[in-house]
């Protein structure tokens, strides 16, 4: 057993190349809500694996090994790829919905992604402040210094860019000092305890107030009841999302949803969307 799984981490790579040619790699949509008013503001874009035997896989599940295989740029390529096309196809519907990526540090470190970025928002007409690029695995400051031509070329265009996992990792404050950050993205340990953990809650209080300080807006991830969303908004948290405010879905999904969204105490009737694909990994 140890063996095979050995072999599985080694050619995991190979098997996404693959997935990549294949077809069976897509974007999940979860909504963002600006929670001073529970109004939608946006969409995070979260790369899905179809995979044909095991059915539907997180990025968990298969991109540590893809980044080890070499294929950061590729992923990054993809990804931005699929998103800025959706944000264009929104567009043209009328939908005017703001969309966040994950890009790891080493999908910057390629430097045509940005032109890559660039070439596409001009493509597909939009807006580069529609987008914002989130670094992803709680990068070091040598990582950030490694992407910082990418990111300074990135703000140049107009793209926002954004901190994950705010709060983690050996020094938060250095990485914020590192690049002109839009956005800090609140971890969601401190997010899921800040109503029963007074520690967590004054972390997220302490994060907003010196984000607010810098001119930084705060997103809280993994919202997932009314008491968690109560603490963000009476410390001023600007914009949210967790499985209490949406699940990923599909983009049909996302464009039928209306302005206001409240919390709901059960997944939203949205996330039904992709319960065949939970089940069956296959599209509805």
């Amino acid at each position: 057993m140890v063996a095979k799984d050995k072999g599985l981490a080694l050619s995991s790579a190979v098997a996404l190349l693959a997935a990549l040619e294949e077809g069976e790699l897509f974007l999940a949509y979860q909504p963002t809500f600006d929670l001073q008013v529970l109004q939608l503001r946006g969409v995070e874009a979260l790369l899905r694996w179809r995979h044909p035997e095991r059915g539907l896989l997180g990025p968990d599940q298969f991109l540590p090994g893809a980044l080890t295989g070499g294929l950061g740029a590729r992923i990054t390529a993809f990804v931005v790829n699929e998103a800025i096309a959706q944000c264009g196809r929104w567009s043209r519907q009328g939908h005017y919905i703001a969309m966040s990526v994950n890009v790891p540090p080493a999908g910057l470190l390629d430097a045509t992604v940005p032109d890559l970025i660039a070439e596409l928002l001009q493509r597909e007409q939009v807006e580069a402040s529609s987008l914002t690029v989130e670094l992803t695995e709680q990068p070091t400051v040598g990582d950030l210094v490694a992407v910082r031509p990418a990111c300074t070329t990135l703000a140049r265009l107009g793209v926002q860019l954004s901190l994950d996992d705010f709060g983690m990792g050996d020094s938060s404050l250095s990485r914020l000092y590192e690049l002109q950050f839009d956005e800090i993205k609140l971890d969601r340990s401190f997010v899921a305890n800040a109503a029963s953990d007074p520690t967590a809650r004054h972390i997220v209080a302490y994060s907003t107030e010196l984000a607010h300080s810098l001119g930084i807006r705060v997103v809280a991830e993994g919202i997932e009841s009314g008491a968690v969303l109560a603490v963000l908004t009476d410390h001023g948290v600007d914009i949210g999302q967790g499985y209490g405010l949406g699940r990923p879905t599909t983009p049909e999904a996302i464009a039928s949803l209306p302005i206001a969204a409240p919390l709901q105490p059960e997944p939203a009737v949205v996330d039904l969307v992709l319960d065949p694909l939970l089940h069956h990994g296959r599209r509805p």
